[in-house]
């Protein structure tokens, strides 16, 4: 008789509960070194690249928009202009350029949500790497 496939249910960040003593069989973990990347170059309103600024990255779900989530990701420029994030699940995004930030405000539901007004938005698949180009925003 051929062995019956439950379908696969993600559990990284919801959790699953467990009882003592009772049976948790069944589990089946994936570790991957199949990773995500997003990078791009960041100009201002004259189409010069900036290398002062901080890129941010972040779900679309307001639901994952807290401190811990693994859906959200800041980056700093090289010298070039460039930044690059990795690490982030497959999911549809917002990704914007500023000119300043405060780190303990970043991940602040109020500021994500000022902030995805003027983001660009874009899907990401799983270890898909990716690039998009940003304007700098300023003043949020």
């Amino acid at each position: 008789m051929p062995e019956t496939k439950t379908p696969f249910e993600d559990v990284t960040d919801a959790g699953f509960d467990v009882v003592a003593n009772q049976d948790i069989g069944g589990f089946e973990i994936e570790v991957t070194n199949r990773v995500s990347t997003l990078s791009g170059l960041v100009t201002n309103r004259r189409g010069d690249a900036v290398t002062e600024y901080s890129a941010i990255v972040f779900s679309q779900d307001r639901e994952r928009w807290n401190d811990t989530s693994r859906y959200f990701r800041a980056g700093r420029p090289d010298q070039q202009g460039r930044f690059k994030v990795s690490g982030l699940p497959a999911g549809e995004y917002f990704a914007i350029a500023l000119d300043s930030v405060d780190p303990n405000d970043a991940t602040s539901a109020d500021f994500l949500e000022r902030a995805s007004r003027s983001a660009i938005r874009f899907s990401l698949g799983d270890a898909e790497s990716k690039s998009v180009d940003l304007k700098l925003a300023t003043g949020l």
